[in-house]
């Protein structure tokens, strides 16, 4: 059989069947679907019940080591100076958080810092501001190609503060002060491997 499907406005008219045919399909499609969601759940069970009689890690093992991993470096970072959104309102001399709070928005939305989240706090790493406060401009054009990217908060709080093999072992935020342009390279060729 030949069916010609032609969308109008919103609806679709298919030449070739009945109305009683359509109908029919589009029940048959349903129970296909609902079979479809019934088996995956039933299939799921059943490899947990497998697996757990035969004593086989559900998780496996690598994926432990690499969540212990991270788990390691978050608290590495943490131990690195950082603020809260209160302990950069005193830094700035807002006198309201709220107002620390509404710049520091403002810079997120413009890429020219990131922030964490951390137990429900917003954590700010430090090494993005110089020691007088102000933000290091010359991270902006990095943070703007790991954000289109959609690089997460902490794999860029990583990334910009580790040694990576594109800088020869130096660090992002170290070489983005003296030689912008080749941390800028780095951090496109990062991004293009995700």
């Amino acid at each position: 059989m030949t069916y010609s499907v032609v969308e109008h406005d919103g609806h679709v008219e298919i030449e070739g069947v009945t109305r009683a045919e359509m109908i029919e399909a589009l029940q048959l499609f349903d129970a296909a679907r609902s079979f479809q969601s019934r088996t995956s759940a039933d299939y799921r069970h059943s490899l947990v019940a497998v697996m757990s009689e035969a004593r086989v890690d559900q998780v496996p093992a690598a994926s432990l080591d690499q969540a212990r991993h991270l788990v390691q470096l978050r608290a590495s970072l943490l131990a690195t100076p950082h603020f809260t959104n209160e302990t950069l309102a005193e830094l700035r001399g807002d006198e309201k958080v709220s107002t620390t709070r509404t710049w520091l928005s403002r810079q997120r939305t413009s890429r020219k810092l990131f922030t964490v989240r951390e137990r429900g706090r917003t954590i700010v790493p430090g090494f993005q501001f110089r020691d007088s406060g102000s933000l290091r401009k010359e991270l902006a054009p990095l943070l703007e190609v790991l954000g289109n990217a959609n690089v997460s908060e902490w794999e860029m709080w990583i990334w910009l503060t580790s040694g990576t093999p594109l800088l020869s072992g130096s660090t992002p935020s170290d070489v983005a002060t003296v030689e912008p342009a080749r941390a800028l390279g780095a951090a496109k060729r990062f991004a293009a491997r995700r």
